[in-house]
């Protein structure tokens, strides 16, 4: 159903609560757990309880055709990014202040600014408490410090983590169950957000141990009697934008999805079965602002309105926020400007998913160096930024590799490679160059769709023999099973060594040796049409 504007519409579902169905025919979840769910929601800080607040209500909202407008405020894939804390806190308690106000975060949180992944996360919680954050949901990033500062950076917030579709399987792993939804209430209208996270989320393996990751349409189906409990439901989603859509289509439930998904562009709304889809982008860039009417009479709900705030843009600012924010940056600041190297060329990534790039040559390079290895290999979405031409910092380093990530060897057959190689274009069905090289270089041949054919390997001119065994360096995201990948082989060393450590030390080695850090493409990833 839509208005007379044109927005999409949605009608709550008036069951009766004992029903074992809802009328679109998804079952109910239990009511013990329903009021076990229910009453841990209650205990999130800044939610209302669940009974009507003491004071008198307005002629309007008692009156039989009051409407309720609710303001929403997303952000997403903030990345670490503590620059527009005071901004973003300023802007949060301004809109609270106005009327109905919630603060949605959809994941991945932490990774891409080594002032917060020095310290593991702790930056952003602490700024996020302060900014009036009220639910996140778990991103795949978000687990990539470890299972211990997940549990720790999850406890020292003071808004839920949610998850309805992440089980804790083995109760002796430090991370505790997350909640699955929270319930917030303003003048007597129940808001409800579920939590969905990627199943199962691209991160270490290590991380994610003895967890387990329902699928997507069997969490919504769990959970579909929150339909009946909440005037307005909002799904906070961190599964991308197909994910999303596929859930719009099959689900006739959510008022609004709030989506995690770095994949499109900010915009919107994308409106999918009648479904409103918004998106906010990544870095804190921009907030996300949705305008939710609800329509007391009638239940039903309509999108109001849908915009994005350029942080950049605002120019009021919480200065104890703010104040913080640079604290930490102060905090690392001497460490994080030391300068290692000089580079002419600068360190690009144009073209990455098509060929080998600068930044990525310099980068497996200097692995085979570190650790004696005849081939490296690191994985294209492990690569998060660029080095521009001028001074190399440490800083510049750990803004191109902030996972932390450990190096692992491992001796494999010419034939394992050459497995490997064709898993990495053909992965989930992409069709595109997904490692870096050094020591080996290899064509892919493709037919007139782009479809792989077979591979080319070669060292040093000659085709890679499938029987020799050869030293191959790892991150050990990759090496642990992390984007699916299997490096079969003997594992000579699980932890060679910090692999920023290794890129630090390349750096000033070059500059030391060479008098600068330059790279171009040079033709060690090609692919090849034939036919």
């Amino acid at each position: 159903m839509k208005d007379s504007a044109g927005w999409p519409m949605r009608r709550k579902p008036m069951d009766n609560p004992d029903s074992k169905q809802t009328k679109d025919g998804m079952k109910r979840m239990s009511r013990k757990w329903f009021l076990v769910a229910l009453v841990a929601t209650l205990l999130v800080p800044g939610a209302a309880a669940c009974a009507p607040k003491d004071r008198e209500a307005s002629p309007e909202e008692e009156g039989k055709n009051g409407r309720f407008t609710l303001t929403v405020l997303h952000t997403a894939n903030m990345h670490g990014n503590v620059d527009p804390a005071g901004q973003l806190a300023r802007f949060v308690k301004d809109a609270k202040a106005a009327g109905p106000a919630l603060y949605l975060d959809a994941g991945d949180m932490f990774k891409g600014n080594p002032v917060v992944d020095i310290l593991r996360g702790k930056p952003m919680i602490d700024l996020m408490n302060d900014a009036g954050l009220d639910a996140m949901t778990v991103g795949n990033l978000d687990f990539d410090y470890g299972q211990e500062q997940f549990a720790r950076n999850m406890a020292d917030s003071r808004f839920p983590w949610l998850s309805a579709n992440m089980e804790v399987a083995d109760p002796s792993i430090p991370i505790r169950q997350p909640q699955p939804y929270a319930l917030f209430e303003f003048d007597g209208v129940k808001v409800g957000v579920l939590g969905i996270t990627e199943a199962p989320p691209e991160t270490r393996r290590s991380g994610i141990v003895g967890l387990e990751f329902r699928d997507y349409a069997s969490t919504v189906e769990r959970f579909a009697s929150l339909r009946g409990e909440a005037d307005i439901l909002i799904a906070l989603t961190h599964i991308g934008d197909e994910e999303d859509r596929r859930l719009a289509e099959r689900f006739d439930l959510f008022d609004l999805i709030v989506s995690g998904s770095g994949e499109t562009p900010p915009g919107g709304p994308e409106v999918v079965n009648g479904t409103p889809i918004v998106r906010a982008g990544a870095d804190l860039r921009y907030i996300g602002v949705v305008k939710l009417e609800l329509d007391r009479a009638t239940g039903q709900t309509k999108l109001a309105d849908s915009r994005l705030q350029p942080t950049a843009e605002l120019k009021e600012t919480d200065a104890a926020v703010r104040d913080k924010a640079e604290g930490y940056k102060k905090e690392l600041e001497a460490f994080l400007s030391e300068v290692i190297g000089r580079t002419a060329t600068g360190l690009s990534a144009e073209g990455l998913y098509e060929k080998d790039v600068p930044v990525g040559n310099f980068w497996t390079d200097a692995m085979r160096d570190a650790y004696n290895a005849e081939i490296a290999f690191t994985n294209n979405g492990g690569i998060r930024n660029e080095i521009a031409p001028g001074d190399m910092t440490v800083g510049d380093i750990h803004r191109i590799e902030p996972f932390q990530n450990r190096v692992m060897i491992v001796e494999m057959t010419g034939k394992a490679l050459r497995d490997v190689i064709e898993y990495s274009y053909t992965r989930q069905g992409r069709n595109r160059v997904d490692l870096q090289t050094s020591g080996l270089h290899y064509v892919i041949v493709t037919d007139g769709s782009g479809a792989f054919r077979s591979a080319e390997l070669a060292i040093g001119g000659q085709p890679v023999d499938p029987d020799r065994v050869y030293r191959v360096a790892v991150p050990d995201f990759l090496g642990t099973g992390g984007d699916g990948y299997r490096f079969e082989g003997r594992v000579v060393d699980e932890d060679a060594g910090v692999l920023t450590d290794a890129l630090i030390q390349y750096a000033k080695k070059l500059t030391r040796e060479k008098g600068s850090v330059d790279y171009g493409s040079e033709g060690r990833i090609r692919i090849r049409t034939e036919g």
